[in-house]
Order: C-alpha cells, then structure tokens, then sequence
C-alpha cells in the first residue's frame, strides 16, 4: 500500500526522537497503520541537509531485511517529511536504552555485531558492483555473465526469476544444439530406409 503525501493523512502521536537532523513521531495514517515519520526543516544549514539527502539516497537504493526502507518522501511547506515502517521495539539504540537498561547480554551484542558486518559488507559489496557495472573502460568492464556471479547478487532476497532466466538460457542453447545435430544429420547422412529422390 502506498503511503500519502499529504501530511494531513498522518497522526503523530508522540516524538520517539530529536536528532541531529530532525525529529522522528510515531504516528498512524488514515487507516490507522503505525508508521515512523522523520520530520525535517528545509531551513538548516547546508551540511545537515547533505545527511538528509544521503541518508534517503542511500536507503531507497539498498533493500536488505535488516534495513528498514523509507516508505515515502515528501516535502510541505518548509519541511520535508520521510514514511518508514514503525519497528515497535525501535532502533537498536532506543532497544538498547529503553529495554536493556542495566546493559545487554553478550548474545545480543554479538547478534548486534553481525548483524552491522552483514549490512556493512552488503553495502560495500553494492558500492563494488555499481563501480563495476559503471567502469568507463570497456576492456576493464566485467563481462554480464561474470556480474552475475558478483556477491552482491548473491545476497538478492528473491533470486527465482534469474535462476528461471538462466534454465531457460541453458535448455534454448541444448535445443539449438540439438535441432542443429537433427538437421546436420538429416542433411548429411541418409539412413538406410531413407527414399533418395532423384530428379
């Protein structure tokens, strides 16, 4: 479902955090969906502007299940408003503040750990496919099929529609050579029950 763009669709209900940029509310949409709004002044100076464009620039490219995607994007009067999911425990810092206040277990900071490597490499790994898809000198550009095989593409959530494209590259290059040992043979090798036609 898309979300509006239209602030006066949202609820907020209450601030979960001031940050460096702006401020994120909790709130409800008209069909009383929860949803996380980031709320952001145009009128800040040009450096924190730059993180907000980063930062929405960044998501919208990169879909992982461990990244939590903006849902829209949108700019009134002087503010510009970004939709996420809601996560009802929050981010890992407010889960880490608000539910582990004496401190976390071991197990949960190791999860916490790999969890930041995966998306780390996955990130860089989505940084070296695009160089390398992008690369200007075409004897230095990675050939299609070997981009096939770069990590990035490995880690892709639904990879059935490439895995179907691939069988059906494998099956038409066997029926093509099959057809063409069925016709060479056809053509060059009469079979003794074959009737020679002689004009």
């Amino acid at each position: 479902m898309m979300c509006s763009n239209n602030i006066s669709n949202y609820k907020l209900l209450e601030i979960l955090k001031n940050g460096k940029v702006g401020t994120v509310y909790k709130a409800e949409d008209l069909n009383n969906k929860c949803l996380a709004v980031k709320k952001v002044s145009v009128d800040q100076p040009m450096e924190k502007l730059k993180l907000l464009f980063n930062e929405v620039l960044t998501v919208r490219r990169l879909q992982h299940r461990n990244i939590n995607t903006i849902v829209s994007c949108f700019l009134y009067k002087q503010y510009v408003y970004l939709t996420y999911n809601f996560m009802c425990f929050g981010n890992c810092e407010m889960l880490l503040k608000n539910v582990y206040t004496s401190g976390s277990l071991e197990h949960t900071n190791k999860r916490i750990v790999r969890d930041v490597i995966v998306n780390k490499s996955f990130s860089e790994d989505f940084h070296q496919f695009v160089e390398l898809c992008l690369n200007k000198n075409p004897l230095s550009r990675w050939a299609a099929s070997k981009l096939m095989t770069h990590s990035f593409l490995k880690q892709c959530r639904n990879t059935s529609l490439l895995d179907q494209l691939k069988d059906l590259g494998k099956k038409m290059s066997n029926f093509k050579i099959n057809e063409h040992e069925i016709f060479c043979d056809a053509r060059c090798s009469p079979q003794p029950n074959d009737t020679i036609w002689k004009f």
